[in-house]
């Protein structure tokens, strides 16, 4: 059972996480107005949490997650945003109707980022009519993502991959 604490840091993130103050100066982090922010951010209650919450993990994604990242010269592309403001984006390269290699980038929250690598991990090595069957709920029940919070990170997830796919799939 999750403690008081717990729970208020929870809704404090998931306020800071729909706020459009925030969600600007985390989706352009070199502007001047989210240089300005950063001096708010400090007494916010609800900028605390989320920086509770995703701590550490900006950091895995960067250094030990090999997934993470963008492609150069992909075969396949996609981004979408999702309705909590994170926008995936998706590369594959292909070779023989198979995953060869698979890179995905977001800025947004931690669940939406064990998302995206949950799927990567599954899809590389797999042929493409195979890898269509990884789906959301198995992300969710893999308990790589919290199960109440991140069902839409999975969601938008397992989505972007699919249009990362289609894109593939609709080249002529």
């Amino acid at each position: 059972m999750k403690t008081a604490d717990a729970i208020m840091t929870n809704i404090l993130a998931a306020l800071c996480r729909v706020c459009p103050f925030c969600i600007c100066a985390r989706r352009w982090p070199d502007s001047w107005y989210a240089k300005a922010l950063a001096k708010i951010e400090r007494a916010c209650p609800a900028c605390k949490a989320y920086a509770k919450q995703t701590r550490g993990m900006r950091a895995q994604a960067l250094s030990g997650d090999e997934f993470f990242g963008r492609m150069n010269d992909p075969t396949a592309a996609a981004s979408i945003k999702g309705i909590c403001g994170d926008e995936m984006e998706f590369y594959l390269a292909i070779r023989g109707e198979r995953i060869e290699d698979i890179r995905y980038y977001t800025e947004g929250c931690g669940n939406t980022r064990s998302c995206g690598r949950a799927v990567a991990r599954r899809a590389k090595g797999r042929n493409i009519m195979d890898a269509l069957s990884i789906n959301a709920g198995e992300i969710i029940r893999s308990g790589e993502c919290e199960p109440a919070t991140g069902r839409h990170c999975a969601i938008l997830a397992v989505t972007t991959f699919y249009r990362a796919i289609a894109d593939y799939l609709l080249t002529p």
